[in-house]
């Protein structure tokens, strides 16, 4: 594998947070693992966006070295989207091949759960955070693009699509 992470050899594609294609350069890859929440309330899902990227996202993120699944989660949604959640089940995981804004290649497995909040949301705790809020379930992917990837954004549809039919 070592000589697959040479410039232009590696296998797999990034994409920034704008789903735009970032040319491997050869650097380190770092391994990450990230989780997310599905909040739906009242058949709209809670996203946010960042001043910094063009596109919305689920709330969630890399769970940082010494953190818990649960304590992660309950740290991002606090950061993104101002709120307390009560975590559901694991829905489904995803691989992902991504470059962050700061510089750094990363592979991730990608954990999202269902969850509720709890009480009422406030400011997010992330200065870089400029709208978050429910949009209705058939506007995601089409108004509401999601910052995701190709794997990751089918098994939101999926996820989503079987809300719709209940």
């Amino acid at each position: 594998m070592n000589d697959l992470k040479q410039a232009g050899t590696f296998p797999h594609q990034f994409l920034n947070a704008n789903l735009e294609v970032v040319p491997y350069d050869g650097s380190q890859i770092s391994w990450r693992v990230s989780a997310y929440v599905l909040i739906i309330k009242d058949g709209k899902l809670l996203l946010a966006k960042s001043k910094h990227e063009k596109l919305y996202d689920v709330l969630g993120g890399g769970i940082e070295i010494g953190e818990t699944v649960e304590e992660a989660l309950h740290r991002e949604v606090l950061e993104e989207g101002g709120a307390k959640i009560k975590i559901g089940q694991l829905q489904f995981s995803a691989v992902d091949w991504f470059y962050h804004r700061e510089g750094k290649f990363y592979q991730t497995l990608q954990l999202y759960f269902e969850a509720e909040l709890v009480g009422e949301q406030v400011a997010p705790t992330d200065s870089a955070m400029e709208w978050m809020g429910f949009v209705p379930i058939d506007e995601v992917s089409t108004k509401y693009v999601l910052a995701v990837s190709p794997p990751a954004k089918h098994l939101i549809e999926k996820y989503l699509s079987g809300l719709r039919s209940k």
